[in-house]
């Protein structure tokens, strides 16, 4: 035998198993999307709203549950680009991660402003001089008690003029004992 049949055998089989790849192949994008892939795209969006993206990333939310919505309403034609429906929950899916990341960075940044006030604050206090403590304010001493002196009671001693008091007679000391 020739060379020339042999690579034309070979030609005809990998020509064959081309055109059989090339079947499962557009018979895989013409197959309407799994329900995986729509259940997936749901519950990134789910997950999405539970993190905040509402409030942080209302755009992308809003974005990938449209595009959700769209890939069901292709799912369920049967007209259209084959693979339109799977290209659409995928990037619902994708927007709706995209809309929880930046809700992730932005509860982030907030913790991360809220820790750098408190640094500044403490770094305020750690740069106040230390002194002894301030004085309690002053306070005017309480007001004496003054009674009313009484007509008969002597004066108070400091009023009393010094005067020596006359010896005192004391009882002579007891004759020594033999």
């Amino acid at each position: 035998m020739s060379k020339i049949p042999r690579m034309t055998a070979r030609r005809a089989a990998a020509a064959g198993m081309a055109l059989a790849a090339a079947a499962l192949l557009g018979g895989c994008a013409s197959e309407p999307v799994p329900s995986e892939q729509l259940a997936v795209a749901d519950h990134a969006i789910e997950q999405a709203a539970r993190a905040g993206a509402a409030q942080s990333a209302p755009t992308e939310l809003a974005l990938a549950r449209e595009k959700l919505q769209r890939a069901r309403a292709q799912a369920g034609k049967d007209s259209g680009k084959p693979g339109d429906a799977e290209r659409l929950a995928e990037q619902a899916t994708a927007d709706a991660r995209l809309a929880e990341a930046r809700t992730q960075a932005a509860k982030a940044d907030k913790s991360v402003a809220e820790v750098e006030e408190s640094l500044r604050a403490l770094r305020e206090e750690a740069e106040r001089p230390l002194t002894a403590p301030p004085a309690p304010p002053a306070q005017s001493p309480p007001a004496p008690l003054v009674t009313p002196p009484a007509e008969s009671a002597p004066p108070p001693p400091e009023a009393q003029p010094e005067t020596e008091l006359p010896p005192a007679k004391l009882p002579p000391p007891p004759p020594p004992q033999p």
